[in-house]
């Protein structure tokens, strides 16, 4: 695998215009070729936004730009530019490899431990929480321990 770091100089007061312009030129057209968006990161600043992409290699990134250049939709975010006016200030790429011996290594765990409770009173109500993420829901209380996650004390509730 090989990782293309785009990074764009632009001015802070159009982000939303160069979203609006990534979402709607870069990234669609990225994919239908086959490249695999990473991440996408703003400074603080918002005057540099960075793009990762990954590709099988070097030979699959050449394709796929080839077929970018050649597409309709890069012609058409061509115009799109100069209609939109000077927003990207500048922009530069690097190439990048791993240099972990074992990528897999930087996933997330294979093994989560998952639990959920169904807690019933003598009334037979049963006991629902709401999450912090998902404030506009309830749901069974539950959660999950990760690998290497450290272990708590258990508690007991009383009803």
């Amino acid at each position: 695998m090989i990782y293309r770091i785009k990074t764009y100089k632009i001015k802070p007061e159009r982000l939303e215009d160069f979203n609006f312009f990534f979402h709607s030129y870069l990234y669609p057209n990225q994919m239908k070729h086959g490249a695999k968006l990473v991440g996408r990161w703003a400074s603080e600043s918002k005057e540099e936004v960075l793009a990762m992409w990954e590709y099988r290699s070097m030979d699959d990134y050449e394709q796929i730009e080839k077929h970018i250049r050649n597409s309709e939709l890069h012609n058409a975010a061509k115009e799109k530019l100069i209609e939109l006016g000077d927003f990207i200030l500048d922009s530069h790429q690097d190439f990048m490899t791993s240099t972990a011996p074992y990528p897999s290594s930087y996933h997330p765990p294979k093994h989560i431990m998952s639990v959920s409770g169904y807690i019933t009173n003598a009334s037979g109500e049963v006991l629902l929480v709401r999450n912090l993420h998902r404030a506009d829901t309830m749901e069974m209380p539950g959660g999950q321990v990760e690998e290497g996650e450290r272990w708590r004390k258990p508690f007991t509730v009383k009803f």
